[in-house]
This record gives C-alpha cells, structure tokens and sequence, in this order.
C-alpha cells in the first residue's frame, strides 16, 4: 500500500517533501530539491523510513518545502499507517443443518460474526471463499444459501476471516459443523 503526496504549483519550484511523525520528526524524506515546472506534483510514499523499514502505526503527515517562494506546508490530513490484523469471531451459525436445494426450508445458512475492527468480512465453507461482505461493520452476519457450487452432503466447516481497509488479514476463526442434506 502506498500514500500519494501532491498539489499544483502556480510557477516552477524546487520541491523538498518529508513525511513527519506525530512528534514533527522528519522520519523519510521523498524528495531533496527536485526542480519542477508549474503544475500537478506528485510524490508516492510506501509507508518506510529512509532506512527503509517498515514505520509503527500511526498517522504520519507530509511536509513541503518550495526553496524559492520560501514557503513550508505542512499538510493537514494524515497519512495512517495500520499494520495490526483485525480479528474475527464466528459467534453462532444457524441453522445446523442446511438444504440449499430451492425448496424454501433452510435454504441458507447465517453467520453470526463480530471484529474487532471495520473490515470485510468472509464466510469460509471447508476453507473456501463462498460470500464476501459488502459492509465493514464491526458486528453482522453473512448468508450462504449454497452459491459457489452446491456443498457436498454431509458435515460442512464453516468459518469467517476478515480483512481491513490497509489489507491486513485476519486469522480463520474457530470452525462451526453445519449438516448438508438434500
């Protein structure tokens, strides 16, 4: 994942961009005196210091240096580094057995989840991708009625993993055995 630090210069600059941690510290500088003529300007930042590790969470702002107008921004919005996973738990899955066969009788099943972030949510049948959700709330439930290919007969694992806005993913959550009869 990466930041994208940018603007349009009225006239020709020469540009010094630092990224700054929450205490103003100079933790990476992008560019030194880059010479640009009028303009849009952009600069990417990979979320690394200038030795190149990876920096600890938190937010991180961009400052601009315009040498010749003698002029130093720095930017109001932050630039949030998120290295930590989400966690999910699979609370309940109902019901237990499950016929996804059209007749209108436990058609679908439901899986109760909670995380610990935002994120998206994933139902898992026997360690496959069946439904992804469509919202990053922190508390719901997912649905399965069987797409992705009608489950085989018999015991079915359901389980949930997570992902969050910066890619971060989750651990599978516990298991949960739902019958499959048709």
């Amino acid at each position: 994942q990466g930041y994208t630090v940018g603007g349009r210069l009225l006239k020709p600059a020469r540009v010094t961009v630092d990224v700054l941690d929450a205490q103003d510290r100079s933790v990476r500088t992008l560019v030194r005196g880059d010479i640009r003529p009028a303009g849009r300007v952009t600069y990417r930042w990979d979320g690394r210091d200038d030795a190149g590790r990876v920096l600890p969470e938190g937010s991180y702002r961009p400052r601009v240096r315009l040498a010749e107008h003698g002029r130093t921004i720095v930017l109001p919005n932050p630039m949030r580094i998120d290295v930590t996973a989400p966690a999910i738990r699979l609370l309940s899955v109902r019901p237990g057995v499950f016929s996804p066969n059209g007749d209108g009788r436990s058609d679908r099943i439901s899986a109760r989840y909670e995380m610990t972030e935002r994120a998206t949510p994933v139902l898992l049948a026997d360690g496959r991708r069946r439904v992804v959700g469509l919202f990053q709330r922190r508390v719901g439930k997912l649905d399965w009625n069987g797409d992705g290919g009608p489950p085989r007969q018999g015991i079915v694992e359901i389980s949930m993993r997570a992902t969050d806005p910066a890619g971060n993913r989750s651990r599978v959550s516990r298991a949960v055995g739902v019958v499959v009869r048709y």
